[in-house]
């Protein structure tokens, strides 16, 4: 698989909660789950998160559940100083290659039907989509749909070590 890329396995390190105050520049947007609220998930063992701090530094974080063998990713975030680099790509790889080697088999996600970016990553990765949930996100006074990706992680890491 194309999408998952061989990166700097080093610069990936878990979440723990001493680490929120570094994390809440990555959660000034106001999109998506709270860091908060990620934070709880994950104190009550409910969600497990990396960072990936080239230099020691947060400039990106990823959250996933993960129940038997199935993974969701929860969350996402690239520091805006730090977009458009590619990091992005090299944290959901990494997530996903550790996911993989903790038994998940399957990740699903859902995504703003607007957010064509986030799309292309996930699609680039190996995501396929896989439903959708109308009109799932308010937005002011409108409504938008919410695309739901699946991936075959087996499929991916079996692609990605045959080197196609």
């Amino acid at each position: 698989m194309e999408g998952i890329v061989r990166a700097a396995a080093g610069d990936l390190r878990s979440i723990a909660p001493a680490d929120e105050p570094a994390l809440v520049d990555l959660y000034l947007e106001q999109t998506g789950p709270s860091l908060g609220f990620l934070m709880t998930l994950m104190g009550q063992g409910r969600c497990q998160g990396w960072t990936l701090a080239p230099a020691g530094r947060p400039v990106a974080a990823i959250w996933f559940s993960l129940i038997d063998a199935e993974a969701e990713l929860l969350d996402i975030r690239v520091h805006q100083s730090s977009r458009n680099r590619g990091l992005g790509r090299q944290l959901l790889s990494l997530g996903l290659r550790t996911l993989a080697g903790m038994g998940a088999r399957t990740c699903h996600l859902e995504v703003r039907r607007s957010n064509a970016v986030a799309q292309r990553l996930y699609q680039h990765c190996g995501f396929v989509e896989s439903g959708c949930r109308r009109d799932y996100y308010r937005s002011g006074q409108t409504r938008e749909d919410a695309i739901l990706m699946t991936l075959d992680m087996e499929a991916a890491v079996a692609d990605e070590y045959s080197g196609d």
